[in-house]
C-alpha cells in the first residue's frame, strides 16, 4: 500500500507534502536439513515542508516514523529445535532538515541534517551528509558527497550464503544485536562527448566505506563455522 499527497501554498514558493507506506513479506528457504522463515511488516510515514527562500536558496524541513515488525528463525531438522530465532520491533520517529544553496549557475550545494530515536536500541541517532555538484567546464560535471548512515541488520537474512555451505553458524562471540553505523565519501565526475548527432556520456566515480560498528560473518577463523561478530 502506497500513497502521497501535497499542497501548494498561494505565494507557490511553499508546499507541504506527505507520503506513506505500508508493507508485508514472508519468506521461507530450505537448506539441506536447515529451514528458514521470516516474516515482516513495515509501516513508514514522512511528511515534508519546503520553502523557496529566494532563486539561490530552499530549505526543507520534516519528519517521519517508520514501524517495523521482524521475525526470524533458523530450524534445524536434524536437532529439531530452533538454531536462531528473534523477533524485534522497532518505532523510529525522526526529524530532517536540508538546506539547498545555488551561489552560482555552475554550482549547486545540498547540506542535510536527520535525527531518528530507535526504540529497539534506546539511542538517538544523528546522519548528516553534504552534496555538491560543480559545472567545470560546458560538458564536464564533478560531484563530492559525504555522510553517515544508520541501519539495523537482519543477521540469517543477510548471510544466507552461509546456508548453502556445511558450515554451521557460531553466535558465542556475537553477544547482543547492535546497530551498523558506517560514514562514507564519495566523488564522481561526468564528461558528455558530442560525436555528430550523438551523445557518449563518460563517467568515473570512486568511494570510501569505514564503519563504526558491523555485522560480520567470519570465515576464515574455523573451515567449518561462520563465526558471527559485532565490530
Amino acid at each position: 500500500m502506497f500513497g502521497k499527497a501535497g499542497y501548494l501554498f498561494k505565494n507557490k514558493k511553499r508546499s507541504l507534502g506527505q507520503v506513506y507506506n505500508y508493507s508485508y513479506q514472508t519468506h521461507k528457504g530450505t537448506f539441506g536439513q536447515r529451514v528458514h522463515e521470516g516474516e515482516q511488516n513495515t509501516f513508514y510515514y514522512n511528511a515534508i515542508f519546503q520553502e523557496d527562500i529566494n532563486t539561490k536558496n530552499s530549505l526543507k524541513l520534516g519528519a517521519s516514523l517508520q514501524v517495523d515488525d521482524f521475525e526470524e528463525s533458523l530450524f534445524s531438522n536434524t536437532l529439531n529445535f530452533d538454531l536462531y530465532a528473534r523477533h524485534t520491533q522497532e518505532w523510529i520517529p525522526g526529524v530532517f532538515a536540508e538546506y539547498v544553496l545555488d551561489p552560482s549557475e555552475k554550482m549547486t550545494i545540498v547540506a542535510g541534517l536527520r535525527a531518528d530515536y530507535n526504540s529497539l536500541f534506546e539511542n538517538v541517532f544523528v546522519t548528516p551528509r553534504l552534496n555538491i555538484k560543480y559545472d567545470v567546464a560546458k560538458n564536464t560535471t564533478l560531484r563530492l558527497a559525504g555522510g553517515r548512515g544508520q541501519r539495523t541488520p537482519i543477521v540469517i537474512n543477510e548471510t544466507q550464503s552461509v546456508l548453502a555451505s556445511s558450515r554451521v553458524y557460531n553466535f558465542n562471540n556475537y553477544g547482543e544485536l547492535q546497530p551498523e553505523v558506517a560514514w562514507n565519501m564519495g566523488a564522481s565526475i561526468s564528461q558528455n562527448v558530442v560525436l555528430g548527432e550523438k551523445l557518449l556520456k563518460l563517467n568515473a566515480d570512486a568511494f570510501y566505506t569505514w564503519f563504526e560498528s558491523k555485522l560480520i560473518a567470519d570465515l576464515d577463523a574455523d573451515p567449518t563455522q561462520a563465526v558471527l561478530l559485532n565490530t
